[in-house]
């Protein structure tokens, strides 16, 4: 049976839906008419001609007056009916994806407190113990059980921890009930299919809050929610006659003065829940609510609002499927394939400016979608302004010139048009660690002048951020090396034994699919991390700290954590790949990885020195510090062979590359890229033997040859997608 869209187009349309949803169900329910026909005559006593249709078998039922919902479905009314069969089109579509036996079978085995596992081998299967789930309970006690099982430690959904509230087509489920939304949501749609503003309680791929906690006014924040849904349903019912119409078959009242009465007890557990991990109840029923009443534009402008004025603050700034949050405002990106960035930027800047459409887009088309755009900042700062606004990024519709951080305005800008800049995120690790050199050399200066209080305090956090600075480096390795050890084993696994390391594409190349790419390689990383508890012995703090990396994607790893990850990493490759691993690679390059590590290992065990990285972030570091002058005076030293030891392993590290051009010269057949290398500074070259580079992700660029490294030209290179900040 078709979704309409627009279910709730009139009333007639509404209850066709009803009426369709009703004969799908008894299909389901009974298999085919003749069980059905002999189920009512057993029961009944009433005999059906076996040439009836199921519309006919219904009105037969109604003219002899009997509860015919209650007694032949066991169910209340057809609407119960219409919720319960949209729950199976859900759990039969949404659920099948590439891990779709992980997502629908420990729900069904929640359902019926099964102990084996359920081992599905077809859709067909999935479908009739998708009708059996719908068939044998009521909406009521699904939606309690659903409920129940997302709260569990670890329910894992699409890869994902599970959450209470799900929309699907028109179907919400979650805490309030089973209940539908004026606004139908079809397969791909945002984080699976969980509202948007679950994104308050998400985390980044690292296990971070997005969300600032802390900072955040919390009681504006939920407040300011609640009165745009009182107004919003308000305006529903009146617009909306249809859905009106289903809103009173259902007797939805939205409690806005008991919400408000309350708010104040919601936000104390709130607060609670987030120091613990936790989210409470309440917030899911707001999230479910507003999933109902609002479009995902809808909260993205309500979220970027409460952004602009202050009151929600972001604290780690990540991607989330077709999401980008950012401490100045958050962007939903349009499909790839719907995506026209240089057309509705031109449309938009024509309107505002008066302007025909055919000139602003050959300007742009001519210019470059990002040098344009850099022009209207630079020159007409307020069309740049009103085209924020346009977009709902708010903050930079009410910040002064000044003050604004151009490259990442217009990136934000041109991204919510559709058009994919990579993150910047890897370039920001390095920037990092390059300023905390430079506040070192600073401190050097300047601390035999300080009191002992300052000096104090600067020595806590400069050695804080270079804990910070060197589980920075740790990870890159760790990812750097693990990804060479998944093309080895993937090139072996294949047949190919030589040059398993010159190829044409990048290591996780992605050119299609971006998310479900994405989820493929995360979910890569964390297999890997639990065959490392099954190979290796290790101990249960690390043991709980990858399950919950590989449960719930948090990363939780210590410094200590790291080294000891990457010296079981390197022990890994000793012990599972054969000894040519490490001479496929190219050995220039392996020779830094030697010394890199070693470096490492050899300057964390000198003189305590990762006790003392440890100590600084823990809340007795001041007193030790006061306390003791050989504690000081190890610290002072420790910190100033920390400039050294930054600047050798910045230069082990490989460059970090961004594509700016592609390059097809039709005479000679050659083609090439331009890329710029970041690290100390800016560099370009030319990289030719290699293809399909996208230039929406940043590259780790390795050459091929020793020599190429002072050169603009890499032959052949090892590039490896820097996708770090998305897995670890």
């Amino acid at each position: 049976m078709e979704r309409d869209v627009k279910l709730f187009g009139d009333k007639k349309e509404f209850q066709k839906f009803l009426r369709n949803s009703v004969i799908q169900y008894i299909k389901l329910k009974f298999g085919n008419k003749k069980r059905l026909i002999l189920f009512i005559r057993n029961k009944l006593n009433i005999k059906i001609p076996k040439t009836a249709s199921y519309r006919d078998i219904i009105e037969i039922l109604q003219r002899n007056s009997i509860d015919f919902y209650h007694d032949i479905l066991n169910v209340q009314s057809p609407l119960e009916i219409a919720h319960l069969y949209s729950f199976y089109r859900m759990l039969t579509n949404i659920f099948w994806e590439t891990s779709w036996v992980k997502a629908f079978s420990p729900f069904y085995e929640f359902v019926f407190d099964k102990k084996q596992k359920l081992k599905i081998k077809n859709k067909s299967e999935q479908r009739k113990y998708a009708a059996e789930i719908i068939t044998k309970f009521g909406q009521q006690e699904l939606q309690r059980k659903w409920v129940e099982y997302s709260l569990k430690p670890f329910p894992i959904l699409y890869g994902k921890k599970a959450s209470p509230v799900i929309h699907y087509e028109h179907l919400t489920i979650g805490p309030v009930g089973f209940l539908f939304s004026l606004y139908y949501r079809g397969r791909e749609i945002f984080e699976n299919h969980i509202p948007i503003l679950s994104i308050l309680v998400n985390t980044t791929p690292s296990g971070e809050d997005i969300f600032d906690w802390e900072r955040t006014d919390i009681y504006k924040v939920f407040s300011t929610i609640l009165d745009e849904l009182n107004r919003k349903i308000d305006e529903i019912i009146l617009r909306y006659p249809a859905y009106a119409y289903y809103l009173k078959l259902i007797r939805f009242e939205f409690p806005y003065s008991d919400w408000k009465n309350q708010l104040h007890h919601i936000v104390k557990l709130f607060r609670k829940y987030a120091k613990e991990g936790g989210v409470p109840l309440p917030f899911y029923q707001m999230v479910q609510l507003t999933a109902m009443f609002f479009t995902d534009e809808e909260i993205i402008d309500l979220l970027n609002r409460l952004l602009a004025e202050g009151k929600l603050i972001v604290k780690s700034e990540t991607e989330i499927e077709d999401l980008k949050i950012a401490k100045e405002g958050i962007i939903k990106r349009p499909k790839s394939w719907l995506a026209r960035p240089a057309v509705e930027l031109a449309r938009d800047i024509a309107s505002i400016k008066s302007k025909e459409f055919e000139d602003v887009l050959t300007n742009i088309l001519k210019e470059g979608a990002i040098k344009y755009f850099e022009e209207v900042y630079d020159y007409d700062f307020e069309t740049f302004k009103r085209i924020c606004i346009k977009k709902r990024l708010y903050k930079f519709g009410v910040l002064e010139k000044s003050i604004i951080p151009k490259k990442k305005a217009i990136q934000l800008v041109l991204e919510s048009y559709g058009l994919r800049t990579p993150s910047m995120s890897p370039i920001e690790g390095r920037k990092y660690i390059l300023r905390h050199i430079q506040e070192i050399k600073r401190f050097r200066k300047e601390y035999k002048d300080m009191e002992e209080s300052v000096l104090v305090k600067n020595l806590i956090n400069l050695l804080r951020d270079a804990r910070t600075c060197f589980e920075r480096i740790l990870k890159e390795w760790f990812f750097i090396i693990t990804s060479f050890v998944f093309h080895y084993e993937d090139f072996r696994e294949r047949g190919l034994s030589t040059d398993i390391f010159v190829f044409d594409t990048p290591i996780f190349h992605i050119w299609y699919d971006r998310e479900q790419k994405l989820n493929e390689i995360r979910s890569r990383y964390r297999d890997f991390f639990n065959k490392l508890t099954q190979v290796f012995k290790i101990s249960n703090d690390l043991k709980n700290k990858i399950n919950s990396y590989v449960k719930e994607g948090k990363i939780k790893f210590s410094l200590g954590d790291w080294l000891t990850l990457l010296r079981l990493l390197l022990k890994y490759i000793d012990s599972n790949l054969s000894k040519e691993f490490w001479d496929t690679l190219p050995q220039h390059f392996y020779k830094s990885i030697k010394e890199a590590i070693a470096e490492i290992e050899i300057f964390l065990t000198y003189k305590k020195t990762l006790w003392l990285l440890n100590l600084a972030s823990h809340e007795q570091a001041t007193t030790q510090f006061k306390m003791s002058t050989e504690v000081r005076r190890n610290a002072l030293h420790i910190l100033f062979k920390l400039e050294e030891e930054f600047i050798s392993q910045l230069c082990k590290l490989p460059e970090i590359a961004i594509i700016t051009k592609k390059v097809s010269d039709s005479q000679t057949g050659l083609e090439y890229y331009e890329a710029k290398l970041i690290n100390n500074g800016t560099k370009n070259i030319r990289i030719y033997g290699v293809r399909f580079i996208e230039p929406c992700f940043l590259y780790y660029l390795i050459p091929r040859f020793d020599r190429e490294r002072e050169e603009n030209v890499m032959i052949c290179p090892v590039i490896i997608n820097n996708l770090v900040d998305y897995v670890l």
